[in-house]
Parts: structure tokens; sequence; C-alpha cells
């Protein structure tokens, strides 16, 4: 290990514990230690011994490229997390990609997530997740105030739920449109066809949009809590 006239960051010990803690890596480790990489580097490549000890920290823990172009999705799996936490095929394959990348890095779930975000992980990435579904095209705002229930129970979903129930209603509910004694009030944006649907049933049923969503809302809730859980699917197999 180099040594020079001004007193160093850190022994040769604390620098190798510290890549050791961060897999090799030498951003993180140079936070740690209060040294630059190029001090770190220096050290590296004037030690022999030490050299090689980072060249096996670094080879025991793959990189998230290296996972993800070995990586292998078992439909399955996707398909429990799916129903288990009630959002899209695409989302669940992409949480299921992060929670086995981490696995097999040693990384954070969270710093993997940030790292699938870069470009040059693109590729490997396109190769695992579905296809984006297709641009539904122009699109319009809809206001819509709901009951307290609806925003519980959507405060748990993913971005885009309501839009999707709607485009995927092809039979309305029958609206009573009573009084609800707390309404929240929001918007939502949709496929102008399914805009246009939406209020066409209203005008049909003579309700208001906003009763029409909260009936819809109100079916999926109630559906949803008859459909067997994703604990029940898994004791069942």
């Amino acid at each position: 290990m180099s040594t020079s006239s001004t007193a160093a960051p850190a022994t040769r010990a604390e620098l190798l514990a510290s890549l050791q803690k961060h897999r090799g890596r030498i951003a993180p480790t140079s936070r740690e230690l209060g040294c630059s990489r190029a001090w770190i580097h220096e050290q590296v490549n004037g030690d022999p011994a030490l050299a090689k000890k980072l060249a096996s920290i670094r080879s025991s823990h793959p990189s998230v490229q290296s996972a993800l172009e070995k990586l292998v999705i078992d439909p399955d799996e996707v398909a429990v997390r799916a129903l288990g936490h009630e959002e899209s095929h695409r989302a669940s394959v992409l949480a299921v990609i992060v929670d086995k990348v981490a696995e097999v890095t040693g990384l954070p779930k969270r710093e993997v997530a940030t790292r699938l975000d870069h470009a040059r992980h693109g590729k490997a990435l396109a190769r695992l997740l579905p296809e984006p579904p297709p641009d539904p095209g122009p699109k319009k705002a809809v206001q819509v105030a709901t009951s307290h229930e609806n925003r519980a129970w959507l405060l748990g979903k993913p971005k885009g739920t309501v839009p999707a129930l709607l485009a995927a209603t092809d039979k309305w509910p029958k609206v009573n449109e009573p009084t609800v004694p707390t309404l929240f009030h929001t918007s939502y944006l949709m496929p102008t066809e399914v805009h246009d649907r939406l209020v066409e049933e209203a005008q049909h049923q003579t309700v208001s949009v906003s009763a029409l969503i909260r009936a819809i809302l109100n079916r999926a809730e109630s559906a949803a809590q008859h459909a067997p859980s994703a604990r029940r699917l898994r004791r069942a197999a």
C-alpha cells in the first residue's frame, strides 16, 4: 500500500473492510472513508495483494447487469405477486426482477430499483419485461366525487386503476344515486373512447358521472373482497 508524507485517510485494514462492506464498489467506499476515489485506486494499483482481494470481492457479488442477463422469471411467482398486490402484470414482473437481482447481488432493493432506471440496463431489462400496453390515443379528464370507502380502497391500488376499471367495463351497474355524506373530489385522465362511453351511460341512466363511477368502484371492491387471496392460493397449492 503506497504511502505519502501526509496522513492517509484510512489504514489498509480499514480500506479493505469498507470495500468488503460495499461489495467492491469504489464510490460508496470513498464516501464512507472520506477520501477521494483516486486515492483508493492509487492504493489498489500499488498493492497487488489488495487488488487481488478486491477482484475476489467483486466476483463473489455479481453486478446488476450480470444478474439481469442470467435471470429467468417464474410465471407462477409473477401471478401470485400480481394477485396479492392487485397490480398490473408488468409491475409484478418488475417487482420480481428487483427481488431476484437484490438477492443475487446483495444490494438493497431500493438501490436495485434505482439502478434499473439506468439506460445501460435497458436491453437486458427489456428481455424480461412484457411489452408495454399500446398507446390508447387521445385522452379526456373527468371530474369525480368518490366516497370515503372508495378513497380508502383506492389508496392501496396502482395508479390508473380507475381508468382501467372503466375501460374493462362492458356491463354497467344500475345506479341508485343515494346521498353520500362525505365526498372526495378528484379527476381522472382516460382514453376519449372510455370517457365518452361513461358519459353516455350516465346520461342514459339519468345519473351523474360520479355516481356511475362510485357504483363501478363499489362493485370492484366487493368482487375483490370475495376473490381468493394469494395466501389462500398458496395454502391450497
